[in-house]
């Protein structure tokens, strides 16, 4: 249907705002000195194809030539609705929470969802997690486990997963920190009171 002036002019005035927010996110970016360099035009191009559905930004993507890991980085940000709007919630997230439903979103993604989003809530909660989570690393490794008596198998990625759950939620601080903790995870294990899945 043909739109009328108005609604032109409220398209573009939308425009207008969305991009101006992607240069201020870009900008809270840079400020961040221990970042990776950014793909700047990868998140002009995600506002830009906001309108399309799935498998039509697929397509243009395939029609394109876009590298592999573009194609990824562009789709991820398309299917990404339900998880954005776990961040809407008013319910108090954990940091660990908040870690599971961004990490697996490269940087011009996340950075697209915080220039799109009108809530300052959801602002703060993506600031929270390029500034203070995204980057947060364990010191304890496989051989740590073995070391305690674990034997290798799925279970080590389970309880690496649980030991930087607690890093990132302010619970333990440092290798002999994250040890103890294992520990304690065995000790529990060992008097039924645990699954490492919990």
């Amino acid at each position: 249907t043909k739109k009328s002036p108005t609604e032109l002019i409220d398209g573009t005035k939308k425009e207008e705002n969305l991009f101006l927010n992607i240069k201020n996110s870009i900008a809270f970016y840079k400020k961040l000195s221990d970042k990776r360099a950014l793909d700047e035009w990868l998140i002009y191009l995600i506002a830009l194809l906001r309108g399309l559905g799935a498998s039509e930004t697929r397509l243009f993507c395939d029609s394109f030539g876009f590298r592999r890991l573009d194609k990824i980085r562009i789709l991820s940000a398309k299917l990404s609705a339900k998880k954005i709007k776990l961040l809407q919630s008013g319910k108090i997230l954990k940091p660990n929470r908040l870690y599971d439903i961004l990490k697996s979103f490269s940087p011009e993604a996340i950075l697209f969802f915080m220039a799109e989003t009108k809530s300052s809530g959801v602002k703060k909660r993506i600031a929270c997690f390029l500034k203070k989570l995204c980057d947060t690393k364990i010191a304890i490794k496989g051989s740590d486990l073995e070391s305690l008596g674990i034997t290798p198998g799925p279970r080590f990625k389970l309880i690496l997963k649980r030991v930087l759950s607690e890093k990132l939620n302010g619970n333990i601080k440092n290798k002999k920190d994250e040890i103890k903790f294992v520990r304690h995870l065995i000790m529990r294990k060992n008097q039924g009171c645990l699954d490492y899945n919990d």
